[in-house]
């Protein structure tokens, strides 16, 4: 038998970054926020931007595959960070437009 796996993201636009697990036999695919982890008995292999796993299954044998999918990292705290050091920024004119004054560059209280 053969798994034949090619894992997509955004409707087909986004190929994710593939990784092999640390352990055991397994990959991660990665893009942006979103991770989905394969984890299997059978050893897998890339080929031809998909994941290819080849076994043979004898009566009373089992083979396992477990697809997850979860947040590759704190997405949220991280754009909270992200948007914190921005409006630092900002608001020592570091990256206000030419022209603008540190009090229209502030974030309204609604973006907060």
């Amino acid at each position: 038998m053969r798994l034949n796996i090619a894992l997509r993201f955004d409707y087909g636009l986004s190929v994710p970054w593939v990784t092999r697990l640390p352990v055991g036999d397994g990959i991660s695919a990665i893009v942006g926020a979103d991770m989905v982890v394969l984890r299997s008995s059978v050893p897998l292999k890339g080929e031809d931007m998909q994941t290819v796993g080849d076994f043979s299954v004898m009566e009373g044998e089992r083979v396992c595959f477990v697809l997850t999918y979860g947040a590759s990292c704190d997405s949220i705290r991280s754009l909270r960070r992200s948007q914190a050091l921005h409006r630092s920024a900002v608001t020592r004119n570091h990256l206000a437009p030419r022209g603008v004054t540190r009090a229209l560059a502030k974030p309204s209280k609604g973006s907060r």
